[in-house]
């Protein structure tokens, strides 16, 4: 009786359990349902009935996320479908709704809709992910709708057809989820096909363009253009491609289309030994046959030594791209020749400004554009620095941050190339103390201050990939023509990954007096170091001077005076009365300025500037704080 009592007890106990766990891996998504990604991590929202596939929210990047098909029992959880593979959602706010018009759509956090079904306007009840991984939207009936196998992305499923309406496209890289240079699919000659689609040419990668269809195996004259995976793991197809095997201990039968394998035909040939160029009983040497021979061997040696110059000079000549990073961003924006850069920048003559990482030279482009050339000096030691802006400057774009229009990879020279911002950096305005700019009016302050606030916002949330700036300065905030703030050198900093852990960063990044102490303490660095770094420029602005002029007769540190000018505001901010701000504000304005925003403005420094990182705000509230007060 006790092992019965027992029994019923640990039954009781695995029934809720196992409710539980059915009602967290659903089998269906009903019309109206609406789910967000859930704690920064890949969500699952369906899961077949048999529990191999899982479909939901998959994480790419750092804030990146995918809605996907993967296989739920694989060790990598290797994805066999994508919706948006070259259009990553945001981790925050992004949700896939099951709308009530019938469509199921994939929202980013802006509200713009990023994928979505053709079931518009029908009478679409429900989702669900079958046991062959095929994720189906039908009606009350059970009539599909809609089918995922009917767009597949790089694999082919067993039992998945691939038509002519059907095509599969390589991955960028091997972890990425982005759209690559390869397809397969069937031709106009009903022949299945991979075409190579790179940045400059397009031609047919396989199967060999130079023979006939029937010497490769092929048939033209069947137009169904059909083939499909079986569950043996053999590839057949309409036009008689029927040998890609794949062994039965693949975790997932998949197409590479992206490195197939050319099949090498070896003819055997008859060898001639060389005494058959002697004739007649005698031996006699027929000494034309044998000058014929000889001129024929030295014209083929000459054009192999023409041709093998040939190849050595363009080999030598040829961009050095050892990182396979490097293919992947070629198609995001242009790479440029280090000689196209020396004719534009004139052997790099007019120099712009010059930091750590290198100097910036202007230039103009054959379109009469013109750029500013950012030559990379330390190769050595900035090499994978380069590399991890390469990886992540063609997806980042805002108006308040320098755009990246191109870059140079050849053998030493590391180079980049970004717009040219026609009234340099905001550092020249501050120190302008022999009047070659005008002063500063408070309004323009104040926008510079609000689009700093909006680029960093950016970077910190928006971005893909969260990026910390390290090096917020006057220095790296350009101004436009209209004055319009942009943020430059925002590339060459480490991609940080979210959690309590992050400690990317090994050595202090930045410049003294805008250093947050974290670095000095060896703490994680994340955003709130530029939030830091942020409020020393809010200073600077209404001040109107840098920094390093703040400190008394130099007979302290620059991080000292910027602790006593808090200090300072603290007590003045706190009076309630605003009359000592025509004080503290730049002389040069004469007084025409908004005090209310000056008010704010110093506030909002002070907050930055705290030393507790946790009480310092984030760049979103920071400017939602400055719209409060814009005029």
């Amino acid at each position: 009786m006790r092992g019965v009592s027992i029994f019923t007890t640990a039954i009781s106990f695995l029934l809720p359990l196992t409710i539980a766990l059915a009602e967290d891996q659903r089998s269906s998504l009903a019309r109206g349902s609406s789910i967000s990604i859930q704690d920064d991590t890949t969500t699952t929202i369906l899961v077949s009935p048999h529990g191999h596939f899982s479909c939901g929210f998959y994480k790419v990047a750092t804030n990146a996320f995918t809605f996907s098909i993967w296989f739920s029992r694989s060790s990598e959880k290797t994805v066999a479908w994508t919706a948006n593979r070259d259009a990553p959602v945001n981790g925050k706010g992004s949700r896939l709704t099951f709308r009530r018009d019938g469509s199921l759509a994939l929202v980013d956090y802006n509200g713009a809709v990023v994928w979505s079904t053709n079931t518009t306007a029908t009478s679409a009840s429900r989702a669900e992910l079958d046991n062959s991984g095929n994720l189906i939207v039908m009606d009350q009936a059970g009539h599909r709708l809609w089918k995922s196998f009917d767009s597949p992305t790089d694999t082919l499923l067993p039992l998945q057809p691939m038509t002519r309406d059907t095509k599969l496209v390589s991955a960028s890289a091997r972890g990425l989820p982005y759209s690559g240079l390869y397809t397969f699919f069937f031709d106009s000659n009903n022949i299945l096909s991979i075409i190579y689609n790179g940045p400059e040419t397009s031609s047919i990668y396989w199967p060999n363009p130079y023979e006939r269809s029937w010497e490769n195996g092929r048939t033209t004259y069947n137009s169904s253009q059909y083939g499909i995976l079986n569950q043996e793991g053999m590839f057949l197809a309409s036009d008689k491609l029927h040998y890609l095997k794949f062994s039965k201990e693949a975790s997932s039968s998949q197409l590479l289309a992206s490195k197939p394998s050319h099949i090498c035909k070896v003819t055997e040939k008859d060898a001639y030994p060389s005494s058959q160029m002697f004739e007649g009983s005698n031996s006699k040497f027929k000494f034309g046959y044998f000058l014929s021979s000889a001129l024929t061997l030295l014209v083929v040696e000459v054009i192999l030594v023409t041709v093998g110059c040939w190849a050595t000079y363009k080999w030598g000549r040829r961009p050095e791209i050892r990182d396979e990073g490097y293919t992947i961003i070629s198609s995001q924006f242009r790479r440029f020749s280090y000689k196209e850069l020396e004719k534009a920048t004139g052997f790099f003559q007019e120099e712009l400004g010059s930091g750590g990482s290198g100097a910036v030279y202007k230039g103009i482009l054959d379109d009469n554009r013109k750029v500013a050339v950012k030559k990379l000096n330390d190769v050595i030691h900035g090499e994978q620095e380069f590399r991890s802006e390469l990886s992540i400057i063609g997806r980042v774009y805002h108006m308040n941050l320098v755009r990246i229009w191109g870059f140079c990879a050849e053998k030493t020279h590391k180079l980049l190339v970004s717009e040219f911002v026609e009234n340099g950096s905001l550092d020249r305005v501050l120190s302008n103390h022999q009047s070659v700019f005008p002063v500063l009016p408070w309004s323009q302050r104040y926008n510079i201050a609000l689009g700093v606030a909006k680029g960093l916002a950016y970077l910190h949330h928006e971005c893909l990939e969260w990026i910390v700036h390290c090096d917020v300065k006057p220095e790296n905030i350009l101004l436009d023509k209209d004055f319009e703030p942009k943020i430059a050198d925002f590339g060459l900093v480490k991609l940080l990954n979210r959690g309590p852990s992050t400690n990317i960063l090994s050595r202090v990044h930045g410049t003294r007096g805008y250093i947050a102490p974290e670095w000095a303490l060896n703490l994680p660095i994340t955003g709130k170091a530029d939030v830091y770094s942020y409020g020393v420029v809010l200073l600077e602005l209404v001040k109107g001077n840098k920094v390093s002029r703040w400190v008394v007769d130099g007979e302290e540190e620059v991080e000292l005076a910027v602790k006593r000018t808090v200090d300072i505001l603290k007590e003045k901010l706190a009076s309630g009365d605003q009359s000592w701000l025509l004080d503290f504000v730049d002389c040069r304005l004469n007084g025409e300025f908004n005090y209310s925003q000056a008010a704010l403005v110093l506030n909002t420094a002070v907050s930055c500037l705290d030393e507790d990182r946790r009480k310092r705000p984030s760049m979103n509230s920071v400017v939602e704080i400055l719209l409060s007060l814009m005029e």
